[in-house]
């Protein structure tokens, strides 16, 4: 199997992304017809057709994970802030 992957120029040694990728419908099998199209694309050069809504999705998770970055930092300064009010409220 590994011999044949790599006639295709695929890592045989990250099998997860590999079957997520050849997943196409998320079930959590790979049917045969899945296989063979999948292992053909990633052959395949890829086209900018391709690769301009993979641009756009890397692009909206980034500004999602910016957002939850931005939100995390906003709690934690919140929690931060309510620990010393209640620590100085005990101290007094």
């Amino acid at each position: 199997m590994r011999l044949w992957l790599s006639e295709f120029g695929i890592d045989s040694s990250d099998a997860q992304m590999l079957f997520e990728l050849l997943d196409h419908d998320g079930n959590g099998s790979i049917m045969h017809e899945e296989f063979v199209q999948g292992l053909t694309k990633l052959k395949e050069e890829a086209r900018s057709q391709d690769l301009v809504p993979m641009i756009t999705i890397v692009k909206r998770i980034l500004v999602q994970s910016k957002e939850i970055l931005q939100t995390c930092q906003q709690v934690a300064a919140t929690v931060s802030a309510e620990s010393i009010t209640k620590t100085d409220v005990h101290n007094t």
